[in-house]
């Protein structure tokens, strides 16, 4: 008998990948770093997996608070920041590349 296939969640929209973007940009709790550099951070006696994925799970319930959208798990959301980071970390760097290289003339 052959099982259904998974199927796909539906594609973040423009305004959901604002709302991550902003999301992860806000000040963490007060540890004075934001998400993403809370997400980036190594571990330490006050950093741990768990209480990143406490930040995961604030993160699903802010988004699912601000969005009509389907709704997103927080792996969902870390998997799409993630995929973010990196497509955009190249391009980020080349503008920063460029920047310098204009400066020094």
């Amino acid at each position: 008998m052959a099982e259904m296939a998974k199927q796909r969640s539906p594609n973040f929209s423009m305004q959901e990948n604002s709302l991550v973007s902003q999301l992860m940009g806000e000040e963490y709790k007060d540890t004075g770093l934001s998400r993403h550099k809370y997400n980036i951070h190594r571990f330490t006696s006050k950093i741990s997996r768990v209480t990143k994925n406490e930040m995961w799970a604030e993160v699903a319930e802010m988004f699912s608070a601000n969005t009509t959208g389907p709704h997103r798990t927080a792996d969902q959301l870390e998997n799409k920041w993630e995929n973010n980071v990196s497509k955009h970390r190249g391009i980020y760097n080349d503008h920063q590349r460029l920047l310098s290289l204009t400066v020094e003339t």
